[in-house]
């Protein structure tokens, strides 16, 4: 009886100690909704049909960066016409913005 209660006595100081250190790693980690990583910025990727123009691919991006002046939050946004972010390619039919909010 004395051999398990040795055992039990050591299983229990074991558990006290892992406890203790599972609260601190708690506290340690951050425990927001936005991680750490996010930087308050964006991108959009603005594709058109196949053999649309330059043109209207700059007429689309005046639309979305009108939408964009009249957004609250937005602090301010580049655009690219004729460049798709998501190929990394440069075609006449599609247009990028990269979207930087308020903190």
């Amino acid at each position: 009886v004395s051999y398990l209660i040795r055992r039990l006595t050591i299983v229990g100081i074991l558990f006290v100690i892992i406890l203790i250190c599972m609260t601190a790693v708690y506290k340690s980690v951050p425990s927001g909704f936005m991680p750490l990583e996010d930087q308050g910025r964006f991108m959009i990727n603005v594709q058109l049909p196949s053999g649309a123009s330059l043109k209207r691919a700059k007429a689309v991006t005046k639309q979305v960066a009108k939408l964009l002046d009249n957004t609250k939050g937005v602090d301010h946004y580049m655009t690219m016409d004729g460049y798709n972010g998501l190929t990394t390619s440069y075609s006449s039919n599609s247009a990028f913005v990269i979207l930087v909010l308020k903190v």
